[in-house]
């Protein structure tokens, strides 16, 4: 399939066809997650009051990147690019994860668990695959673990983030603003999220530029020929039985 996710699939069915592989294409689409930078500098606040004639009316000052936290979890193909990314404007990066990288591919990232993680990040990005044990792995309990006035960024898959929780915290202001790439009922986000500035919202098309489909193509024509090829699957997701 084009693109990195496979939430949308029955996995179980697929791996019990014998011979038959799920694909699909993490590296074309790894570049072109949102910009946590989008969230930290309210353009979408910005955006919306000088639309509006207001200006700068009540709006304060925004954060400084090198001033802030940025917590991924799930420092993955994505994770590491949005690393890199993000340290470039001197930002301050730790992750999470099951397991801790070797230093060498950490790159200046600092490992710590999934609780200190919550607790310390400014920015949260979450860009995680979806297995059983990531359902609805940001709740009401693990929000109410954040700083008051964190920033949630969800370009991973719909399911991870509850987004009943999500809204309960940003009405009082417990997360200051969110940028969402996904949602839990695809294409009808929560209510709220359409109405508020405390929302950057996308229609899940973080990936929707030129070149991500030309690569994405190409990386699923890739998969197909390694396969007749060799006889495996690269890419693939699951291990069908025999």
């Amino acid at each position: 399939s084009q693109g990195a996710g496979y939430d949308c699939v029955d996995l179980a069915w697929v791996t019990n066809k014998p011979g038959l592989y799920y694909t699909n294409n993490p590296g074309a689409v790894s570049h072109s997650c949102a910009d946590n930078i989008e969230g930290i500098r309210w353009t979408s606040q910005m955006e919306g009051r000088t639309r509006r004639g207001e200006w700068k009316s009540g709006l304060g000052l925004s954060p400084d990147p090198q001033d802030v936290v940025v917590g991924i979890v799930g420092l993955g193909t994505i994770g590491k690019i949005v690393r890199d990314q993000i340290q470039g404007f001197g930002t301050k990066v730790v992750y999470t994860q099951r397991h801790k990288l070797p230093e060498s591919e950490e790159k200046g990232a600092s490992f710590l668990s999934f609780d200190e993680l919550l607790a310390t990040a400014d920015v949260i990005s979450l860009l995680m695959p979806l297995p059983p044990q990531t359902y609805h792995l940001i709740g009401e309990k693990e929000i109410a673990k954040m700083k008051k006035g964190v920033m949630i960024v969800n370009t991973s898959l719909r399911k991870v983030l509850d987004e009943h929780a999500l809204v309960a915290a940003l009405q009082p202001g417990h997360v200051d603003r969110v940028a969402l790439d996904i949602y839990e009922n695809e294409p009808y986000p929560h209510p709220y999220l359409l109405t508020t500035e405390k929302a950057t919202v996308f229609p899940h098309n973080g990936s929707g530029a030129q070149q991500v489909v030309l690569d994405g193509e190409l990386e699923i024509l890739g998969n197909i020929c390694t396969l007749l090829e060799t006889g495996t699957a690269p890419n693939a997701v699951n291990i069908p039985v025999n």
